[in-house]
């Protein structure tokens, strides 16, 4: 073995023993800090594709889901059935650009909005449409004294809402608003996306928490070393996360120390959710 390739040895054991030496969440259950952490700073999850992304999402919005004592609604955004065909029970809604607001699930139920769009145009739009409605009416609950409740939103592909340019213009100017403002408001979100780079860079410095699973693009590991710093390391760790089907391994970096996740499979136990028709 030649000198450079006992040294690259050496960089690839290293980096998988900081990982290692990291304080470890195995998932599920979801330890009360990390929930308590999702509520107040939110949750941006990015890596690449198959590497545990969803499944990661559906067993967070599954524990919110059946809580006992769940103060909590759940609203999902998804568009490529990601959801609809392997999870809880809940309601969903299949939308689309001639869906009506006045038509839309507006009830205290979870909901999953199934959406049918080819134009990130039209679905951010409906994005900015939902989510406003809940920023006014938490507004409303919260001046007169109401505000009891949390709604947490989980939006995939969240590119196709918060690009690179995602916050800037007539449909995405609200958005750092929401994302800024909404916690005062009890609104949480968790953003779904594969790099980092394709996310507006207003949203990812406003957010407080970040889950990263595997990743190894050059801009991908420049842009976590961006948001973590350089001391964390956890940009040299990323590259060196475990994928399924060998394990679901994740970096969860609250803005202030870096742990492992340990994630398990979900299992909807054959459930799916349910159409609302209306009513």
């Amino acid at each position: 073995m030649s000198g450079a390739e006992k040294r690259r040895k050496l960089r690839e054991e290293y980096k998988r023993k900081l990982i290692d030496a990291l304080p470890t969440y195995h998932i599920p259950p979801i330890p009360d800090e990390l929930e308590a952490e999702i509520l107040r700073t939110g949750l941006i999850i990015l890596g690449g594709g198959g590497t545990g992304k969803s499944t990661i999402a559906k067993l967070l919005a599954a524990h919110f889901i059946n809580k006992q004592d769940g103060n909590v609604q759940v609203k999902i955004i998804d568009k490529v059935y990601n959801w609809v065909l392997d999870f809880e029970p809940i309601y969903y809604q299949d939308v689309d650009s001639e869906t009506e607001m006045a038509d839309f699930y507006w009830g205290e139920d979870h909901i999953l909005y199934n959406a049918h769009f080819k134009d990130p145009d039209e679905m951010k739009a409906l994005a900015s449409d939902l989510v406003g409605i809940d920023y006014d009416l938490h507004f409303l609950y919260k001046r007169a004294g109401i505000m009891d409740n949390w709604v947490i939103w989980f939006t995939e592909e969240a590119h196709n809402i918060l690009g690179r340019y995602g916050i800037s213009g007539k449909i995405g100017k609200y958005w750092l608003t929401y994302i800024t403002e909404g916690r005062n408001l009890n609104l949480s979100f968790v953003f779904i996306g594969r790099r980092a780079a394709d996310i507006s860079a207003s949203v990812i410095e406003n957010a407080q928490g970040y889950l990263f699973t595997k990743a190894t693009g050059d801009r991908d590991k420049t842009k976590i070393k961006g948001i973590c710093g350089k001391e964390a390391e956890v940009h040299l760790m990323v590259p060196k996360l475990r994928m399924p089907p060998e394990a679901c391994e994740a970096i969860y970096w609250n803005g202030v120390e870096a742990k492992k996740l340990v994630v398990s499979e979900y299992d909807s136990h054959g459930m799916v959710p349910i159409l609302w028709k209306g009513g």
